[in-house]
């Protein structure tokens, strides 16, 4: 049975955020970076986590899942911080397509999504 791709079936108390990346990174490198990143403190409660899922998009960018719990504006305050303190994009996935901090918004149909 294949997992619904994260982010496309609302989870109580759970946000997801997709993350752009440089090729060869993975979330195992990134997110110990994300944690101590700039002047946004620590969330008060709650976690983040990877979901071991990869979004590609036409133009061959590449971003990953995270999903986080607890404080929700704590996190994505972070998790967004990082992204653009970067130069990197994030999205989020509202109605099968995946939204783009960039202004972009991409059916999923056309993306390729790798899910592990």
């Amino acid at each position: 049975m294949k997992r619904p791709i994260p982010g496309t079936q609302p989870v109580h108390g759970r946000e997801y955020l997709y993350i752009e990346y440089e090729s060869g990174d993975a979330f195992s490198v990134c997110f110990p970076t994300i944690a101590g990143w700039g002047d946004v403190p620590l969330p008060k409660s709650g976690g983040a986590i990877n979901e071991a899922a990869e979004i590609s998009i036409p133009e061959g960018s590449s971003f990953f899942g995270v999903s986080y719990k607890g404080d929700l504006d704590g996190w994505r305050r972070k998790l967004v911080r990082f992204a653009e303190d970067q130069g990197l994009r994030w999205g989020r996935i509202d109605s099968e397509r995946l939204v783009l901090s960039s202004g972009e918004e991409l059916p999923l149909g056309v993306c390729e999504v790798t899910l592990d």
